[in-house]
């Protein structure tokens, strides 16, 4: 396993759909710290101030950044080159995954993109819902049998999400504003918080 000094996040997920940017917006904006993307059409200038985002054009290389300086790479639902650079940036992997079988599938070739070449790589098992209770199981049970020493990490379905792009806010700032709404998240922000437990890890 590669040692990285560096302290970046690669969100990486081979398929789209699942969840890659919205985590990565609000791993940025817990951490505060800058953001990455290979998707010149990324959302991200909705949550995120301007100077805090590099969007990659088509064919532009992968910067280099100094250990000094934090980011996350949010590196969009297809095979890229400049993956493997910022991978190589990185010492923690984030791959969002749902129930479904073609993200499982992608899931496990993410997974063999991503293996060996980040020190610690986890599964987001995201947007479950109290309906589907074994999702997390089957998800676990799915990528265990191919890389057992993943780990996964559940993240309840939420409409915090919304409202962190609709404010601009991090979870944190709307987890302290006093009244029923912010009570209504502690689930979601006790689950996010053992994600940010294993970046800072």
């Amino acid at each position: 396993m590669p040692k990285n000094a560096q302290k970046n996040i690669a969100i990486v997920q081979l398929k789209g759909g699942e969840g890659k940017t919205t985590l990565a917006v609000m791993t940025a904006m817990m951490l505060q710290c800058g953001i990455v993307t290979n998707e010149r059409h990324s959302p991200l200038d909705q949550a995120i101030p301007a100077n805090r985002i590099v969007k990659l054009e088509h064919g532009e290389e992968m910067p280099e950044f100094p250990p000094a300086v934090r980011v996350v790479f949010d590196m969009a639902g297809f095979e890229d080159p400049r993956l493997l650079s910022a991978l190589r940036q990185s010492s923690v992997c984030l791959v969002p995954a749902s129930c479904s079988f073609l993200s499982l599938q992608r899931t496990l070739d993410t997974l063999g993109v991503v293996s060996g070449r980040v020190d610690r790589i986890a599964v987001v098992a995201n947007r479950l819902e109290s309906k589907y209770p074994n999702h997390a199981q089957k998800i676990e049970k799915v990528v265990h049998a191919h890389f057992p020493h993943v780990q996964i990490l559940p993240l309840r379905r939420s409409s915090i999400v919304d409202r962190i792009f609709m404010r601009k806010e991090s979870i944190q700032e709307i987890m302290v504003r006093p009244g029923l709404l912010s009570r209504s998240y502690q689930g979601f922000y006790e689950e996010y918080k053992k994600i940010l437990d294993f970046i800072n890890h």
